[in-house]
């Protein structure tokens, strides 16, 4: 398999990439949500939060979906491709969706849609998760830890550009709405 990434500079990251994930995002949540740059050492990572955080690990952030009984979270972990931290390859998308159990409301993960464009070496495997994936967590083992590739057929296409694995992102998270949080708020579901 012949190597790719995904680039970004970091003006783009700044500028543009944190209107495109509120875009992507304005299906499911259930208001303007923020997106702000973190950096984590070299890395940039760009993540969705709606108001204050539980903690400064930005894999904890949530906000609100459409559907009260669910939260989301999404993350984006960009890795430096150039010498001089400006040009930056996308290591991985993250987006998590959460049921809101018991009078606590505690988070119980329901399924989530990665992408890794970044190459890996898990032999085989590596399409399955270079390209758009779901993992359906409320499902018991082996399912819930099942990397069910939504782009087969499509892996070129997708991981060859960041407009490829946007698209592919986008198609996912209205899967996602549709059959998932609409027919949750359909039935008005309580978590």
């Amino acid at each position: 398999m012949a190597q790719r990434v995904v680039t970004a500079d970091r003006q783009h990251l700044v500028s543009k990439r944190r209107n495109t994930i509120k875009s992507l995002l304005a299906g499911i949540a259930a208001s303007t949500i923020g997106t702000q740059l973190k950096p984590t050492g070299r890395a940039l990572v760009l993540v969705t939060s709606s108001g204050a955080q539980p903690s400064d690990a930005y894999t904890d952030w949530t906000f609100p979906t459409r559907v009260p009984s669910f939260v989301a979270a999404y993350y984006e972990r960009w890795l430096p491709y150039s010498e001089k931290d400006e040009v930056f390859n996308l290591e991985r998308c993250y987006f998590h969706l959460y049921a809101l159990r018991g009078p606590d409301r505690r988070r119980e993960e329901v399924v989530a849609l990665h992408c890794d464009p970044a190459p890996l070496d898990v032999g085989e495997m590596s399409e399955y998760k270079m390209a758009t994936h779901l993992h359906v967590k409320a499902a018991r083992y082996p399912i819930g830890a099942a990397h069910i590739c939504l782009d087969i057929g499509r892996f070129s296409e997708v991981c060859k550009s960041l407009s490829g694995v946007t698209a592919a992102m986008e198609r996912g998270l209205k899967l996602i709405e549709e059959e998932i949080l609409l027919h949750a708020d359909a039935l008005q579901l309580t978590a």
